[in-house]
């Protein structure tokens, strides 16, 4: 996993130049973040922080959620979804995780 970083990174930065997102989302219109949002990749790092350090240290991890420890596979076919719904205040994922009995939905 993260072999196609370069490439991730670079689309999101495209996106968020061509459609940039207000700089006050969360207070002015936090709705805009709300549906079912597909997971491609993550990146440990605060709001605002330049990406090329997460790229540069090894946290941003492309086709990999890694959230409390538990990493989970991101990569084609298998992409985990996180559900963000702002008036109910709630944020959830689904996961398939690989056990020794088998892949398992986690919601």
């Amino acid at each position: 996993a993260g072999s196609n970083l370069p490439a991730t990174v670079s689309a999101f930065r495209a996106l968020e130049e061509a459609a940039a997102p207000p700089a006050d989302l969360l207070r002015s219109s936090p709705e805009r973040l709300d549906g079912r949002w597909s997971l491609v990749a993550t990146v440990a790092a605060t709001v605002g922080e330049d990406l090329a350090e997460s790229v540069d240290s090894g946290t941003a991890r492309a086709s990999v959620v890694n959230a409390s420890g538990v990493v989970v596979d991101a990569s084609e076919g298998t992409l985990p979804v996180q559900e963000v719904d702002v008036k109910r205040r709630r944020i959830g994922n689904e996961v398939v995780l690989a056990t020794p009995l088998g892949r398992v939905l986690v919601r």
